[in-house]
């Protein structure tokens, strides 16, 4: 049965509304994150499914229902921290609801910087640009993180000049650093590393999202079903 011109426009005025929510929940994750309240940052995610899934740049990445606990659990330890400030603004929103408003995908480009104290207890700063690939579900009506991969597009210094940092002249690995502890570290390497360097061709790998009426597996920007496991803890 077809729609009435008011139930088709409730139901637009939805999808709008559902758009709206996900961009301020994305805001709200990188305002957290500039001020390190990491605690928060995981509540953003949900809880309730085996294939939460999480990767952090070249850290690694995380899945299962505590995926969000471990993957800012270092963070989290940490605390706040005096000099330590990362402020992403993002930019060029491309969001996708699912038609049955149950599910989405978006993509972002983050562009920002990183200060902290270095070695010496003086200031330092990197520019730093990534891209956000992100799928949302819907629970208890209220949109939450399910799937998010967050891609390092280049780091450097924010005095060296692009010929002197050696990063740009090789292509970067997914080694996980040696920064975790036994609770907080990641189950396996950052999947799709490609951080720009003279040898490094760019893809759409993962592609923006297009349209889609509701949730395929194979749309995923998380890992496939096969290798997803359950959380360690409870």
């Amino acid at each position: 049965m077809a729609k009435s011109n008011y139930e088709e426009l409730r139901y637009e005025v939805g999808r709008l509304k559902d758009a709206l929510d996900i961009q301020n929940l994305m805001s709200t994750y990188e305002y957290l994150h500039t001020f390190n309240d990491h605690e928060a940052v995981a509540k953003l995610f949900t809880q309730n499914q085996e294939d939460c899934f999480i990767s952090l740049g070249t850290r690694g990445y995380w899945v299962g229902k505590d995926a969000a606990r471990r993957a800012f659990g270092t963070f989290i330890k940490l605390g706040p921290t005096p000099g330590l400030m990362p402020i992403v603004p993002l930019a060029t929103p491309l969001i996708e609801v699912a038609g049955d408003r149950k599910t989405a995908k978006g993509m972002w480009i983050g562009t920002g910087f990183l200060a902290k104290k270095d070695e010496q207890g003086k200031p330092s700063c990197k520019w730093q640009w990534d891209k956000y690939a992100v799928d949302f579900i819907k629970e208890n009506g209220k949109w939450k993180f399910w799937h998010m991969q967050v891609f390092r597009i280049f780091q450097i210094d924010w005095d060296q000049k692009w010929s002197e940092n050696p990063a740009f002249l090789k292509k970067e690995g997914n080694a996980i650093p040696d920064i975790y502890d036994e609770d907080t570290k990641p189950d396996g390497p950052s999947p799709n590393v490609n951080a720009w360097s003279i040898l490094t061709l760019q893809t759409l790998n993962p592609a923006p999202p297009v349209p889609y009426e509701t949730w395929d597996d194979s749309m995923t920007y998380g890992l496939p079903k096969k290798h997803c496991k359950k959380g360690k803890s409870k």
